[in-house]
């Protein structure tokens, strides 16, 4: 306490101050509580101040030091904090608050930018003399011109032949929302237009692209109009299969977008990529290069882009990547004065902007708007000068800061329009702002208004609902907008404006289900936090909604988007309690999206709660993919007898759940597992039975039953009949697939190995290799691997199938696939050995025999075999010939003649290097005798080669 004019006690204070976000709310009482950490941090500040001090956190010193002068910083231990710093406040820099004052328009030509574009014309440019696509992907962080330059672009080469989506700051799940855009706007579509309408002009447009071909026309209109969200996969595609929707809407696109750039160059403007989902990147890669057409794919991306997709482009044939570096202090310097068009601001206020904005653009302006906003500088006479009272320039040290702080400078009507508006995103019309204020329409003036302080432009794009449409000027603004929102109101402008796009778009609602699911959930998940008792009926409509939209994404193969919207919707599950099916769903959905797309497996144990949930919830169509997704561990296990109880469940469920693909998928599984324990006859008759389903039934997934029919076949030495299905199974894979192309480049890679003909293998089984890495399909990856080293090792090339089998034997360790790791382990040691690495081939060879099955009888001989050539590398020729002889002994009551001969084949080589012909005679006579099948002949004459060697040692 202190005496003032000694008439009694005065209370000396003690301040904290602290900045970040809380958490505000009533508990309908007069009294608020304010939570959160920020909120525990100020209380901390408070308590370290001295009696009289005001002290303050790291970012409200950083947000505030322009116009507070600030001691020395001191450390204190904060409870439940740790250490922290604090900054003791000294005194104010000005006297009063700025006065607020009007925006004028700033406006500057292109600056520093000249290569940049003129990258982009001659880019443009060549899309007619090569009649391909050009993939450019334009870099820079937030404010650095990525828009302004594709606008200066279009100036120059014309608007009419340009189209452009904008990718939403959702997170995941809204996956080919800009390709809906881009279709829209290339039929004339309006986002209120009625759906039979927008259907007919999507239609009309293919038709017109497709002169002279309304079959084609048709098939092409009725794949877009499902990737534009106009019509549901299984309205429009009956015909196409869930696992093969992506591949076919993919194509769908390629064809409609290659006949409506033909003739003349189509831009295509991807913005914001950095926030696309893994689905729509996979997209445009496959156009850049897949696609036979002009079209300049203009992609805009953070720089962080390339940390999430780092090999972004790498595929396409024609790629070009500008990076918008920042401006240098002369072009900075150039752009503050084209900016003012007149200015006598002194040299250290310019030498200030230029070192803080660091060359960003956004910054540069923002930064003199802020100066005129707060005056410190100003028009006097027709030119710009600082107030002779400004001792120092201040900045804020984030663009955050500046555009709160110009926000906080509005009118308040015009920040709550702002505010409500950033809840429908950066773009959005009249009809959203009036649904958001529960129908009351904007007030032009406080649109004017926004307009005038460069907050909004009035734009010339579709958005959702009708009437004019406005955009923010930068993200940013936005982002900063939507964070002054009390979570409260959040919540409640989410739920509305969830419910107005489900309203307003009635049978079309399906089109963005992610959009209006996300809205849903933000709703609950904001009530929740603030335990509003709100939040439980909003609880069931986000899980609703979150469920339908995974569905969708299900439904069009999307794993990236469903994985997510599943995941999304077991947070809400675990709160609302809800129902088995519901739970079954959800759990088995995330397994399968995350065992297709990791390259570690799902583990048993995660795979089995989600096989009991579902068996709990049965019938249903996820149970019988579980349980067959679960057969690896079985396999793995060697246990015949468990396997065969859950593909004989996995048949039942399926065939209670109506599924006629799954019951195919079942009865494959069933023939498949008698393979696995040598039994090739039952094999071959259980897949015939297979078969007759797939014909019966009409199901689309049977080409992998006729393929092994082919493998039953050579088992037996009738390569005529394994070349019969072979064909037939790659004749039936979906045309137009990236998936099944690389399926069929394998299988005829693999064909011509199985026909002795491994210059034919290499190339199609290195493309089908390369189609799978670019798909991120870890497990075919490695297979495809495994059969292009075998055609390099035949090929005596063992340095690169030494690479190739390392990352295969990497990626199925690492997935725990050990049925194949003894097949490509004993393959690498094989390598090793022809490259004279012997200590490596024996690691290899012992690691394949370490986990090899005791009924996987093709790798126990491999492994065998591998040893063998190990062993006499090093000179133990007894313990070498051990291992050939058993390699036999395994194969000769398999019924697998093929293999049998490729072993004798081993063995007789062997024998030749010990000058044994006449028993090496006896191993090649046997191999030769089997391949009697008139398309063996490349076989026999490598045989035939042989034996002519045995005549040679005999002699």
């Amino acid at each position: 306490m202190i005496w003032i004019d000694g008439e009694g006690p005065a209370v000396r204070v003690r301040i904290g101050v602290n900045t970040g976000e809380a958490v505000t709310g009533s508990a309908g009482s007069a009294q608020f509580l304010v939570t959160g950490p920020a909120v525990n941090l100020a209380a901390r500040l408070q308590q370290a101040a001295a009696p009289g001090e005001i002290v303050v956190g790291d970012l409200t010193k950083r947000l505030t030091a322009g116009g507070v002068d600030y001691g020395a910083a001191r450390e204190i231990d904060a409870k439940g904090i740790g250490r922290i710093a604090v900054h003791p406040a000294e005194r104010i820099l000005t006297e009063t608050p700025e006065q607020h004052r009007g925006l004028p328009g700033l406006r500057a030509p292109l600056i520093g930018r000249d290569h940049e574009m003129r990258t982009l014309v001659q880019a443009h440019a060549g899309l007619v003399r090569s009649e391909r696509p050009h993939l450019v992907t334009i870099y820079g962080p937030a404010g650095s011109g990525k828009s302004r330059l594709t606008k200066e672009l279009l100036d120059v080469i014309g608007h009419e032949r340009a189209r452009s989506g904008r990718c939403l700051p959702y997170g995941e799940g809204i996956s080919y929302y800009p390709v809906q855009l881009i279709l829209r706007e290339d039929a004339g579509i309006g986002i209120s237009e009625p759906r039979d309408s927008a259907i007919e002009k999507l239609r009309a447009a293919a038709v017109t692209a497709f002169a002279g071909d309304l079959e084609e026309a048709e098939g092409v209109a009725r794949r877009v109009s499902v990737l534009a969200g106009l019509r549901r996969s299984d309205e429009a595609l009956p015909e196409v299969q869930p696992t093969e929707l992506r591949d076919e809407l993919t194509l769908g696109l390629q064809r409609y977008l290659e006949r409506r750039s033909a003739g003349s160059p189509l831009v295509l403007i991807f913005e914001d990529i950095h926030w696309a989902e893994p689905g729509l990147l996979d997209l445009i890669e496959g156009l850049a290069e897949w696609a036979r057409a002009p079209l300049l794919l203009l992609c805009l991306a953070r720089p962080d882009f390339r940390e999430v997709r780092p090999t972004w482009g790498s595929a396409a044939a024609n790629a070009t990547a500008i990076s918008l570096s920042p401006l240098n202090a002369d072009d900075t310097r150039r752009l503050i004065a084209e900016l003012l068009a007149i200015d006598d601001l002194s040299e250290q206020v310019r030498s200030d902007v230029i070192s803080r904005a660091e060359g960003n653009p956004l910054y540069v302006e923002e930064f003199l708007r802020m100066l005129m906003e707060t005056g410190r500088i100003e028009k006097r006479d027709g030119r710009w000068i600082a107030n002779a009272s400004m001792a120092s320039v201040e900045i804020p040290p984030t663009l955050q800061g500046l555009i709160t702080a110009r926000l906080d400078r509005v009118e308040p009507e015009v920040k709550a329009l702002l505010q409500r508006a950033s809840l429908a995103g950066r773009l959005f019309s009249t009809d959203a702002l009036t649904a958001l204020a529960e129908g009351a329409k904007p007030d032009p003036s406080l649109l004017r208004d926004a307009i005038r302080r460069d907050l909004l432009v009035e734009a010339d794009e579709r958005a959702l609902g009708s009437g004019r449409v406005f955009r923010f000027k930068h993200v940013l603004i936005r982002d900063v907008a939507y964070s002054t929102v009390p979570k409260a109101e959040r919540s409640r402008l989410h739920d509305r404006y969830g419910r107005w796009l489900e309203t307003s778009l009635g049978d079309r609602r399906h089109e963005i289900a992610d959009i209006i699911a996300f809205h849903a959930e933000q709703a609950f998940l904001l009530a929740r936090e603030l335990g509003g008792s709100s939040s439980a009926g909003l609880s069931r409509r986000a899980l609703d909604l979150l469920l339908s939209a995974g569905r969708s994404a299900h439904d069009r193969a999307d794993a990236h988007a469903a994985a997510n919207l599943y995941t999304r919707a077991k947070v809400v599950a675990d709160v609302i309690g809800a129902t088995p099916l519901e739970v079954a769903e959800i759990a088995g959905r995330i397994a399968l999206s995350r065992d297709e797309l990791q390259t570690e497996r799902v583990s048993r144990e995660d795979l089995m709660r989600a096989i009991d949930l579902a068996r709990a919830a049965a019938p249903n169509p996820v149970l019988p993919e579980l349980l067959i997704r679960s057969l690896t561990f079985e396999r793995q296990a060697d246990d015949d007898e468990g396997a065969r109880a859950t593909i004989e469940e996995a048949l039942a469920t399926a065939r209670a759940a109506g599924d006629p693909e799954q019951i195919a998928e079942a009865l494959f599984q069933r023939a498949f597992q008698r393979y696995w324990i040598n039994d090739i006859d039952a094999m071959y008759a259980l897949l015939l039975e297979g078969q007759e389903f797939v014909r019966s039934a009409n199901v689309k997934r049977g080409g992998y039953i006729l393929y092994w029919l082919g493998k039953a076949a050579i088992y037996r030495g009738d390569l005529a009949a394994y070349a019969r299905f072979v064909e037939e199974a790659i004749a039936a894979l979906p045309k137009g697939s990236k998936f099944y192309r690389a399926i069929g480049m394998w299988g005829s890679a693999g064909h011509a190995m199985d026909i002795g003909d491994p210059e034919r293998a290499l190339p199609d089984a290195e493309q089908a290799r390369d189609l799978f890495r670019e798909m991120g399909r870890p497990g075919f990856i490695a297979s495809a691997g495994w059969t292009m080293a075998e055609a390099l090792l035949e090929l005596g090339d063992p340095a690169r199938a030494r690479e190739v089998l390392s990352e295969a034997v990497d990626l199925f360790v690492r997935r725990g696939q050990r049925g194949q790791i003894p097949e490509v382990r004993a393959r690498l040691a094989r390598a090793l050995v022809m490259l004279g690495d012997l200590p490596a081939a024996r690691e290899q060879a012992e690691a394949a025999l370490a986990v090899v099955l005791r009924t996987d009888v093709e790798s126990r001989f491999i492994s065998e075999v591998a040893m063998g050539e190990v062993l006499d590398a090093e000179g133990d020729v007894a313990a070498a010939e051990a291992r050939f002889r058993e390699a036999i002994a395994i194969l000769e009551p398999s019924g697998l003649g093929n293999v049998l001969a490729v072993a004798r084949e081993h063995y007789a080589r062997f024998l030749l290097h010990r000058g044994r012909g006449d028993e090496a005679r006896a191993q090649l006579e046997k191999a030769r005798a089997f391949w009697h099948d008139p398309l063996a002949d490349r076989h026999r004459k490598r045989i035939d080669a042989l034996l002519a060697q045995t005549t040679a040692v005999k002699a």
